[in-house]
């Protein structure tokens, strides 16, 4: 059987270590507490997260979390799940503003003249959504 690499006897030393803790500690529990702590000594470790300096890293950990989920069909289902939600948040932050024109999209049939219609006009309104 081949040794352990020097990294992976590092993380089974600090796993055992959380173990044997009075408040046993798993490797999930570490990282849900790491990443919630409000606490400003362990948020300062985590201060280059969402920075451009560490948003590189801090994406590639998402991704092999996602990977190592994905393993399994229930994995797959809670990712898909866990995404889609996501998703539907980025899109209704990003939904247009409400209301009369022009602070809004709403154009009411009482306000509405005929010169709207023409392709001028739609073409101009295009390009200001755009």
């Amino acid at each position: 059987m081949q040794q352990p690499s020097v990294l992976d006897q590092n993380i089974l030393g600090l796993c055992k270590q959380m173990n044997s803790l009075r408040t046993k500690l798993s490797p999930k529990e570490f990282i849900h507490a790491f990443v919630l702590s409000s606490d400003s000594d362990v948020a300062y470790l985590r201060r280059h997260w969402a920075q451009p300096k560490g948003i590189s890293s801090t994406i590639e950990l998402v991704d092999v979390i996602g990977h190592e989920i994905k393993k399994t069909k229930v994995g797959r289902a809670a990712w898909a799940k866990f995404v889609q939600k996501e998703a539907i948040k980025i899109l209704q932050s990003e939904e247009p503003p409400r209301g009369n024109y022009p602070l809004g999209g709403f154009h009411s049939a009482m306000s509405v003249e005929p010169h709207f219609f023409l392709l001028e006009e739609k073409e101009a309104h295009s390009r200001h959504l755009v």
